[in-house]
């Protein structure tokens, strides 16, 4: 499934069915992936909070888990993760791509992250760019008319 503020708010769930060839035995994969005890815990309460059945108890036609992005990332997921950096067990970078892993054999060294912030609007406006332009400047560490940059380097304990 997915979680996602891009235009499908909705956890697509397994929809299917499986069937043994030799036993003829049908298996409702659809059904056993809702179960509670298949779901993780963090997800089952919060779809079941950001995701409320309606008057007619169901939550909409796409999935079982329709759902308002921005309260699930706002009620669920950034205070889960603010806790983890409170605890200091997290450290979190956003508004960033990663440009550069160090990696010996299996072991990661050092991650790089090209971090960005939107330049206050110019006089006048830079034109609006597609997201297929824009993605070379988020991996840029160079400035551009667009962004601010930083480079951070997180490296292993």
């Amino acid at each position: 499934g997915q979680l996602t503020a891009a235009g499908v708010p909705a956890v697509d769930f397994a929809w299917h069915s499986v069937t043994n060839n030799v036993t003829n035995y049908t298996l409702n994969v659809a059904h056993f992936a809702k179960l509670k005890q298949n779901v993780a815990p963090w997800l089952w309460t919060a779809l079941n909070d950001v995701a409320p059945k309606n008057s007619s108890g169901t939550r909409c036609w796409v999935s079982d888990y329709c759902y308002q992005p921005q309260a699930l990332l706002q009620r669920h997921i950034l205070p889960a993760l603010r806790e983890r950096v409170r605890r200091g067990v997290l450290q979190l970078v956003t508004d960033a791509v990663v440009s550069a892993v160090d990696v010996t054999g299996s072991k990661i060294h050092a991650v790089t992250f090209v971090q960005r912030q939107a330049r206050p609007p110019s006089t006048p406006p830079l034109p609006c760019r597609s997201l297929s332009s824009s993605i070379d400047d988020w991996y840029s560490p160079l400035p551009s008319p667009y962004y601010f940059k930083s480079v951070l380097v997180a490296e292993a304990a």
